[in-house]
Parts: C-alpha cells; structure tokens; sequence
C-alpha cells in the first residue's frame, strides 16, 4: 500500500484539507484527513507538501480532429 498526502485534495464532491489518500494494486483504497487517518507501520509515504491532488482531467469536447467534423 502505498499513501499519498498533500496540502489539499479535491473529489468531486467535496474538499478535504491536509488529505492522505491510501492506494492499493492501483486502485484508490481510502480518502481522508490526516486528522482522521490513524497511522499504519510499512507503508510508502510520498508527500506532496503544499501542493494540490485532483482528480485526472480529459477533455473530450473536439472540433475538426483529423479533418473531421
């Protein structure tokens, strides 16, 4: 399990200061603060600092693509 924290994280429905978000086989496991988190010996923590996690963002509004409308 691998644990990603940051200054902020954004879902889609909601914005969760101080996050840590727990991830497992490539698969989201958890979402939280680091106030409700309760620490868990072996994990790999990569800390994103004062920095923003966001969901991935794919526009898929195209015009003209490849000489078509």
């Amino acid at each position: 399990m691998t644990v990603f924290t940051s200054k902020t994280l954004y879902t889609p429905l909601r914005k969760i200061d101080n996050a840590v978000v727990s991830v497992e086989d490539g698969r989201v496991m958890n979402l939280t603060s680091r106030n409700e988190a309760q620490a868990a010996p072996n994990k790999a923590a990569i800390d994103f600092d004062d920095c923003a996690i966001v969901p991935g963002f794919c526009d898929i509004h195209i015009h003209g693509g490849v000489n078509c409308d």
